[in-house]
């Protein structure tokens, strides 16, 4: 039997009829970026929290007091020094950005939210009211459910990217699973979680958090990294690929910058760096049409289609090759043995440089997460030498999740450095040099 949650017991944000979110509050929650929803269904978990300390209390006052009081691990709470051990630099750039919206949030925005809420704050003090909101951004980020409706598709994701999850008491305590075994969908005046199958005794309750969600989304959003994933990937845009074709020394013009004196004339360098950016579109409009991350090595050490056809269109030196791109099937198939040892060559490099932006190895990760896994007390407090703190057990959480996703990055590097490897070497990889001819 599904269980069922009416939607006078869902704390949301903006759907349904019988949202009574104020409209002061919906006008400062407008202004969270949508990637940041957490805080978008934080702000209204904050109005319940301080409906709560109210003599009218608050509706939800039975299921606030179900839910932990502290955790560890989401990225947009830690400090800089946790943030410098994810070590991905988009990744860095992307919690930091996140945290630093959050604390300008925090000192521009608390303001206005008492009137918002409708509750008087006066009685607190600011940094309390920081931590709670702290506190609630946690709550929804680990707690926070999609709803699908019966076509499929999320009944609370609009089209500016983001999306608005609900907190639903009882359905929220089941984890994230790539394969999962419980679907949640709108049923009627409220949501149902049911069974896509047969449970066995015991068997751990799982629901998808997002259709096909590599290990940077999940860590970033939710603060946990899978221990398999089979969406993971990493992109990569033209700038990387331009520096690895630089790395590798392949004697290739550039599209942005001009060949070396004498490898080609004027004429046909023209002719071919407009055949590149022609078939370079055509990557991007196949690949991701809205973005400049225009290429995916997936979790099992592979380039996507879309890789290896711009890494052929960036390896053809001259409008013979070119042709030979060009034809059947254009730059998403083999055609010239050349261009494509080339293009193993590129791809393989660009695993490399990858890697060495990196500042530790994959075997130094994985044994300071073993030492970290096997240590049971927390990490020193920094302002009491000698002690264990809430704070240390949550920072050496925060630390095993952050080992753990840039360990899950690295492995993937390793393996598409590895796997282009092995495919080049049936291809002759190493004997590609300038001046050989097909």
């Amino acid at each position: 039997m599904p269980v069922f949650i009416p939607t006078c017991c869902q704390i949301e944000f903006g759907y349904g009829e019988g949202d009574n979110t104020p409209a002061s509050l919906k006008d400062i929650v407008s202004r969270v970026p949508p990637q940041m929803w957490a805080l978008q269904l934080a702000l209204v978990l904050f109005r319940e929290c301080l409906l709560d300390s109210t003599d009218a209390g608050s509706h939800f006052k039975h299921y606030l007091a179900t839910l932990p009081r502290s955790y560890g691990g989401l990225p947009m709470l830690l400090n800089d020094s946790e943030i410098d051990e994810l070590q991905v630099p988009s990744v860095v750039q992307d919690v930091a950005s996140r945290k630093q919206f959050l604390s300008f949030f925090c000192d521009t925005e608390l303001a206005g939210l008492e009137r918002a809420v409708g509750v008087s704050m006066s009685g607190t003090a600011h940094r309390d009211n920081v931590a709670l909101i702290d506190w609630a951004v946690s709550t929804c980020a680990t707690r926070g459910v999609l709803i699908r409706n019966a076509d499929n598709t999320y009944l609370n994701e609009p089209s500016s990217g983001g999306h608005l999850s609900s907190l639903l008491p009882v359905i929220d305590l089941c984890n994230h699973g790539n394969s999962p075994n419980m679907r949640v969908h709108t049923a009627g005046n409220g949501t149902s979680l049911q069974a896509r199958r047969d449970i066995e005794v015991g068997e751990p309750l799982l629901i998808q958090y997002g259709a096909r969600l590599p290990n940077r989304r999940l860590f970033i959003d939710y603060g946990f990294v899978p221990t398999e994933n089979r969406h993971d990937n990493i992109l990569f845009g033209i700038p990387e690929l331009q520096t690895a074709l630089a790395c590798a020394k392949l004697r290739t013009p550039s599209v942005f910058t001009p060949p070396p004196s004498g490898l080609l004339g004027v004429d046909e360098l023209q002719k071919l760096q407009d055949w590149m950016l022609v078939h370079i579109g055509q990557v991007q409009e196949m690949a991701s049409p809205d973005s400049d991350l225009l290429v995916s090595l997936k979790y099992n050490g592979t380039f996507e289609r879309s890789a290896w056809a711009l890494a052929r269109v960036m390896c053809a030196d001259t409008l013979r090759l070119a042709c030979d791109v060009s034809t059947s099937g254009g730059p998403f198939t083999v055609q010239n043995r050349l261009v494509e040892r080339r293009a193993q060559l590129l791809l393989h490099e660009l695993c490399g440089i990858e890697l060495g932006r990196l500042p530790t190895s994959a075997a130094h990760d994985e044994s300071q997460l073993a030492s970290l896994l096997n240590t049971t007390c927390g990490i020193p407090h920094p302002f009491e030498p000698g002690s264990v703190s809430v704070r240390g057990a949550e920072a050496r959480e925060s630390l095993i999740a952050a080992i753990r996703f840039r360990l899950s990055y690295k492995k993937i590097a390793l393996q598409g450095q590895y796997e282009n490897a092995e495919r080049g070497g049936y291809l002759g990889l190493q004997a590609v040099s300038g001046n050989e001819e097909e």
